[in-house]
C-alpha cells in the first residue's frame, strides 16, 4: 500500500512541522485526498492526536490543520520546554474505512471506527491488545457500551501508512 511517493511524504513533515513552528514553507501542492491523523508524542507517550477519516480538503491543507490541532489537543497536557527537543511528529496516511466484519480485523494492520470512535491501528499494535479488547476500547472511545458492536452498529476499517520525524518546536499555548 504506497499512498504518497516519498518527495509527497516528506512535503506533508515539513508542512506539519512548519505549521507547529508557526512559520510558511514552500512545499509543491498535494492536492490528493485522503484520510490522515497527526500524532504528536514525547517519549513515545501521545500528546496529541486530530485527524479527519473522510476528508474533503486537499492533503496539505488537511496536514496543516490537524498538526495545529494534535498541538492543542485539549485531551493532554501541554507540551512543556523540557519535552520540545523529544517531540516526534507522526502522520498516518489511512486507506477510504469500509464495512468490516470481526473476523477480518488483524490487530496491527486495521484501525477501527465504530460511529464516533476511531482508534489508529499502531495503537492496537503498541498497546498488545486482542481483537476484542481493541473493538472494545473503540466502543468505550465512542461512548458506546463495550459490546455495542454487535447491535445496529456499523463496524468500519482501514489501514495505515504510518511516517515520523522527531523535530524541535515549541506548541503554543491554547
Amino acid at each position: 500500500m504506497e499512498l504518497l511517493s516519498k518527495a509527497e511524504i516528506d512535503d506533508l513533515l515539513q508542512i506539519a512541522r512548519s505549521a507547529i513552528e508557526k512559520r510558511d514553507v514552500v512545499t509543491s501542492p498535494i492536492r490528493k485526498t485522503i484520510g490522515l491523523f497527526v500524532t504528536l508524542k514525547v517519549d513515545e507517550q501521545m500528546r496529541g492526536c486530530m485527524g479527519d477519516p473522510f476528508p474533503t480538503k486537499p492533503l496539505d491543507q488537511l496536514v496543516k490543520e490537524c498538526a495545529l490541532a494534535a498541538c492543542q489537543d485539549s485531551r493532554y497536557d501541554l507540551i512543556t520546554e523540557d519535552e520540545i527537543a523529544r517531540l516526534m511528529i507522526e502522520l498516518s496516511l489511512i486507506t477510504p474505512p469500509k464495512t468490516i466484519q470481526r473476523d477480518e480485523i488483524e490487530v496491527g494492520r486495521h484501525g477501527l471506527i465504530i460511529e464516533k470512535g476511531l482508534i489508529l491501528p499502531q495503537v492496537a499494535k503498541e498497546q498488545r491488545w486482542d481483537v476484542p479488547t481493541f473493538i472494545k476500547n473503540v466502543c468505550r472511545k465512542a461512548g458506546l457500551l463495550e459490546g455495542a458492536w454487535q447491535r445496529s452498529t456499523k463496524l468500519l476499517g482501514f489501514e495505515a501508512e504510518v511516517f515520523r520525524t522527531e523535530i524541535r518546536v515549541a506548541c503554543h499555548s491554547r
